[in-house]
């Protein structure tokens, strides 16, 4: 199986501009998608032969994420189920007759770090809907998760936690996850190695390799036999973002 994440930072702009053809040349079984920034005439992103799935957020022109899925699930879920977070456009979760694919697109903390409260609120109600569903099936996670968990993640000249996606609080959340059995599948494999999937869009940054590692696959403790290979490709463009591409077994 091949499960494909991209935050594509508008779904619209990059549609005729790279998606569609990077989308049939990685053929995933599964392809998910955040930040697509878009609240209707969804009709109009349909790709031949897949199920698709969209929670756009209730703010237009802001998040929502989407699943295309060549597998026919028996469940696909908008959100946790929390009134502060509904409409949000920030999870889905598709139910496998074996597993559960959660596509994810974390808030941010601000560039002030002025919505962090929130985001720790909405993390830690994250990791709890996460471990509830580890208690009927093993889990993927895939997605932006808006945290550079290790010093690997960032730029070295990056230093301080009062950065955001930086912050130990952050960095403690996402260590929560892992403490749940989420395995980071591309760290597990390039464990020494520094490389990104997200660049500032002001900057030629992405030519210099200066950005963060935001965007991952957690994959259950439990399905950690089955991974074949996780990688970042950063030659694929059209987002600020790059995909990251999970291949089981």
């Amino acid at each position: 199986m091949k499960i494909v994440s991209w935050n594509v930072n508008g779904i619209r702009a990059i549609w005729d501009k790279g998606f569609k053809s990077f989308f049939r040349v990685a053929d995933a079984d599964i392809f998910c998608v955040q930040e697509i920034r878009n609240d209707k005439d969804m009709g109009n992103f349909h790709i031949a032969l897949y199920y698709e799935y969209f929670y756009p957020s209730k703010v237009k022109g802001y998040a929502g994420v989407g699943i295309y899925s060549k597998l026919t699930p028996i469940s696909v879920t908008s959100g946790m189920g929390i009134k502060e977070h509904n409409g949000d456009g920030r999870i889905l979760t598709m139910e496998l007759q074996d597993k559960y694919i959660i596509t994810v697109y974390a808030p941010t903390s601000g560039m002030k770090l002025d919505r962090l409260d929130y985001r720790m609120r909405w993390q830690a109600d994250f990791n709890r809907y996460v471990a509830y569903l580890q208690k009927k099936k093993p889990v993927i996670v895939c997605g932006d998760l808006n945290v550079a968990p290790e010093t690997l993640d960032a730029p070295l000249l990056i230093s301080g936690d009062r950065t955001a996606c930086l912050t130990f609080e952050e960095r403690n959340l996402f260590a929560e996850l892992e403490n749940q059995g989420m395995i980071d599948a591309w760290r597990a494999i390039h464990q020494t190695q520094r490389c990104y999937t997200w660049w500032p869009q002001r900057t030629r940054s992405r030519h210099a390799a200066h950005g963060l590692r935001l965007d991952y696959f957690l994959v259950d403790d439990r399905l950690a036999g089955e991974v074949e290979g996780c990688e970042i490709l950063q030659s694929v463009w059209g987002s600020d973002h790059c995909p990251v591409m999970l291949t089981l077994k």
